[in-house]
């Protein structure tokens, strides 16, 4: 939000928004940092609480509790600025059968970047209507063939399917089959990796009752669907979506339609989004369990733990220099016909001024105290936690010896 303001980019106007229920960038990074102190604080509590480092008497599954119930306050508080997006939410579910505006295919887009996040929504629900979340028992609902093969695929699945229906709507209303088809078929590939994915350890139940040359087919098909989908999605992103890519503007678009002063960051988007198309179709693919002939199981499609944190956070970025191009392009065009006039006004610099000088410096400050504390407080907890562990070294092991 701050790039585009700077840049002059109305989002505000092509979102529809209205003026006086849109935060700045200030409160947006202040309400972020509050959420944040918030996971990292329970994050820090439930470790300490799990390593005998903390209290027993409280139970460590009420710190995810506390977590959870906070976040969902987060989500629909204050219902004046979070109702626009969840009336969008609304008609993104609703498709095809609702008209679609350029912000609700904006919202289904980063919908489709949050399937990691979606399968975690999954696993943290049933954490907390299964028995582990009163006591630590196993994990025994992550090997139910619901979850595994019902809820995680559909999980995958159904963030692109939205974003599916709603190109089929665009066609409807207008007609047009480009480039409403072809986007259509972009997400079409992308299902088929998902659906490949999860139909994997049907085909691997038979591995040792059929020639291996059938799996070895299977695998290589769906190598080349993944990577014709990923391919597909990165030429969409440069050529349609952004404008670029154009040999007569030196691969960029009309140096009167660029927005951004510098030009490098164009060919850095560009060699980036190539790489983070294929990581991001990665998320798509179900980590489902399969069993050998001899009734061994094992994953099928497993990404390590140590590496998911890593594709969601590349995805973030991805999304949101994405985003950055994306509504460049659609302020000097109008790419996908969601409006009928062309003509895109600029953000006034004066009202910026204004809005600036209202309540510039509270803010900041405020925000920059909040981390200090929260700093100090994180801190002093791990000092006291580092100077008991000097006081009782190896405390735990002794304990060991006289059980032994």
């Amino acid at each position: 939000v701050l790039i585009w303001t700077r840049t002059r980019i109305n989002y505000i106007y092509l979102f529809d928004l209205d003026p006086r229920r849109v935060r700045k960038p200030r409160h947006i990074f202040a309400a972020a940092t509050d959420e944040s102190i918030w996971y990292f604080l329970n994050l820090l509590l439930y470790y300490k609480v799990k390593m005998g480092r903390f209290p027993g008497w409280v139970p460590p599954g009420l710190y995810p509790l506390l977590l959870v119930i906070f976040t969902l306050y987060k989500l629909v508080h204050p219902w004046s600025l979070k109702r626009v997006l969840w009336r969008s939410v609304g008609r993104c579910l609703a498709a095809p059968f609702s008209p679609v505006t350029f912000y609700d295919s904006y919202v289904a887009d980063v919908l489709t970047s949050m399937v990691k996040i979606f399968q975690d929504l999954v696993w943290t629900a049933c954490y907390f209507l299964s028995s582990q979340f009163v006591q630590d028992s196993g994990e025994s609902w992550q090997r139910m063939p619901a979850y595994q093969s019902v809820a995680i695929p559909i999980v995958c699945i159904f963030p692109v399917w939205i974003r599916f229906q709603q190109c089929l709507r665009r066609f409807y209303d207008t007609r047009q089959r480009w480039p409403h088809l072809a986007n259509g078929g972009k997400y079409a590939l992308s299902q088929m990796v998902s659906l490949f994915g999860a139909l994997y350890p049907l085909y691997n139940i038979t591995l040792e009752r059929r020639d291996g040359d059938h799996l070895d087919t299977y695998v290589l098909f769906w190598v080349g669907v993944f990577v014709a989908s990923a391919l597909y999605s990165f030429c969409w992103d440069v050529l349609v979506d952004w404008n670029l890519g154009r040999p007569q503007f030196g691969f960029l678009g009309p140096p009167e339609k660029l927005m951004y002063s510098r030009r490098w960051c164009y060919y850095v988007a560009i060699a980036g989004d190539l790489f983070l198309r294929f990581s991001w179709l990665l998320t798509l693919v179900p980590p489902v369990a399969s069993k050998s002939g001899n009734g061994a199981s094992f994953m099928a499609f497993f990404i390590p733990a140590y590496l998911a944190p890593a594709l969601m956070a590349a995805e973030v970025v991805r999304r949101t220099v994405w985003s950055l191009f994306r509504l460049e392009n659609e302020h000097q065009r109008n790419t996908s016909g969601f409006r009928r006039v062309h003509f895109v006004p600029l953000l006034f610099e004066g009202e910026k001024k204004e809005a600036h000088e209202a309540g510039s410096g509270y803010t900041g400050w405020r925000v920059l105290i909040e981390v200090c504390l929260v700093f100090t407080v994180v801190m002093a907890i791990l000092v006291a936690t580092a100077l008991n562990q000097v006081r009782n070294p190896g405390g735990d092991g002794d304990d060991d010896e006289d059980d032994d």
